[in-house]
């Protein structure tokens, strides 16, 4: 069992080739887990609102978290810090992924390829994002909606 969220869990995924997790929730915290023990072994904060979706990178350095607010918090988790705070959607963030980097032979988690975040909303939009730019300049790559 895991205990430390004060409020609900909304949102949960795995980080690439550990044993963490990662979760979310209107406590406005993202915790991320030893998944074998139960132990936290981080808490983020900075949302101001509560987490609603939450995706790892394909490296597990990075965790994206949307809130209610459609806003998107970006942090590296070995420096443990926050790279970026993306206003990207006008209603509550529904679900982010990001790209698993494929190369030409097929292989993935190359570094041949840049990594995109996508975040879908409640406003009836999908973003994708460069995940691979310095934080002071994350830029929207793309919209649909």
């Amino acid at each position: 069992m895991f205990i430390g969220h004060v409020a609900d869990v909304d949102c949960v995924t795995f980080l690439p080739n550990c044993n963490y997790l990662a979760t979310g929730g209107s406590d406005r915290t993202v915790r991320i887990w030893d998944a074998q023990s139960g132990t936290e072994v981080r808490c983020l904060k900075g949302l101001p609102t509560g987490v609603t979706a939450v995706a790892a990178s394909g490296d597990g350095r990075t965790i994206a978290a949307g809130g209610e607010n459609g806003e998107i918090l970006l942090w590296d988790l070995r420096m443990e810090r926050l790279l970026a705070r993306l206003r990207a959607h006008t209603d509550l963030i529904t679900s982010l992924d990001f790209s698993q980097p494929v190369n030409p032979s097929g292989r993935s988690h190359s570094t041949s390829s840049i990594p995109l975040l996508v975040s879908g909303s409640l406003d009836c939009t999908i973003r994708v994002w460069n995940a691979a730019v310095r934080p002071e300049d994350k830029t929207r790559v793309g919209r649909w909606g």
